[in-house]
């Protein structure tokens, strides 16, 4: 029976740059500052410092699969590729942990707005990878029974014997909290396996992922990911203080499928719902972990989304809700405009300031 933690609707170091990313052209720094996309976005064969591709990125995104496959590990500082990864993919697919089930039930709904047009026999296909790369990642941080799998198949080296005149070493440090499966995370892994092309190289991201960016989200319970979209109210009450004000009477858990999938969830199918996912995704690896956030601002705080919402009874909880429930993905914006809209909100009210109007 499908069953597992279905809230979805209710509720790092970095790598020193490697080969792929480029120096960008100056048609290419200028088309960043205007926010408009220069005809290659940069090339392949030049070396980049992270903080200019992090600006780049974020604020005209990559441009195509082939650089983001480059490029989100080294925003992510995701493990690099190496020897075996294959064989310990699935080593660590095949191994038990609690959420199989929920998986194999959110897989087997899955990828119907990335693949529209698709065969059955090819959509299953993906899935099946798809379902490796979430087990492999639940599994690798030690969601089975409890115990680190990732830890325990590196153990630490054994020390050598210390003389009586060397300090005692420290205690070694306690292991990471297991990660959990929620619901969304297939939707965040769907889009790195399309844009990828590579179950490792999925594993690799989802895995960083887990434990960075959306280390919130794979708690035992959805609590610290509520804890983090609670700071939209006040997000809103700086940019938006009338809208803010009609969305007071109820919580912001709306926001919460937004922060678990990173927006992938509820894209309108159709051959741009791919790359306008991973649009956003450019951004997010690039930037603060609290951007879904901004997008989410972005989105609510539309002209026609203003208007949708402040035209219901702010005193009717339900009226409220559904209002903000029937708005078009991203308030109808484009990922790019989304994108450039969330930055100047950031820019304006960065994370410091929400938190410590929040906390007032």
């Amino acid at each position: 029976m499908c069953g597992g933690r279905s809230e979805l609707h209710t509720r790092a170091g970095v790598r020193h740059w490697g080969e792929g990313v480029a120096r960008a052209s100056p048609h290419a720094k200028r088309a960043a500052r205007e926010g408009k996309k220069p005809p290659v976005p940069v090339s392949p064969s030049i070396q980049l410092d992270l903080q200019r591709l992090r600006r780049i990125a974020a604020v005209r995104g990559l441009g195509n699969h082939a650089l983001r496959s480059r490029a989100w590990p080294l925003l992510l500082g995701a493990a690099p590729p190496a020897l075996g990864d294959a064989a310990a993919l699935a080593a660590l697919a095949a191994a038990p942990h609690r959420d199989r089930t929920t998986v194999d039930c959110d897989v087997a709904r899955s990828l119907w707005a990335f693949t529209e047009g698709w065969g059955e026999e090819a959509r299953e296909g993906v899935r099946a990878g798809l379902r490796r790369v979430l087990n492999a990642a639940v599994a690798a941080g030690g969601g089975g029974d409890g115990q680190a799998t990732a830890a325990a198949s590196n153990p630490p080296p054994a020390s050598s014997p210390a003389s009586s005149s060397s300090p005692p070493s420290p205690p070694p440090a306690p292991p990471p909290p297991p990660v959990h499966y929620y619901q969304g995370l297939h939707d965040v892994a769907s889009v790195l396996l399309l844009v990828t092309g590579s179950e490792p190289a999925a594993f690799r991201l989802l895995t960083r992922l887990t434990v960075g960016p959306l280390r919130d989200c794979t708690r035992p319970t959805l609590a610290p990911a509520l804890a983090t979209v609670r700071l939209l109210p006040a997000l809103l009450a700086a940019a938006d203080p009338a809208l803010a004000s009609h969305l007071a009477p109820i919580p912001p858990h709306y926001a919460l499928p937004w922060h678990l999938t990173w927006f992938a969830h509820g894209v309108p199918p159709g051959p741009a719902a791919l790359a306008g996912a991973a649009r956003l995704f450019d951004l997010f690896s690039a930037t603060h972990p609290l951007m879904p956030l901004y997008v989410a601002a972005a989105a609510l705080t539309t002209p026609a989304s203003r208007a949708a919402i402040l035209a219901v009874d702010r005193d009717d909880p339900g009226e409220v809700h559904g209002a903000v429930g029937r708005l078009p993905h991203l308030g109808g914006l484009s990922p790019d405009a989304a994108a450039l809209r969330a930055l100047e909100l950031y820019r304006a009210h960065p994370p410091a300031a929400l938190v410590a109007a929040a906390t007032a």
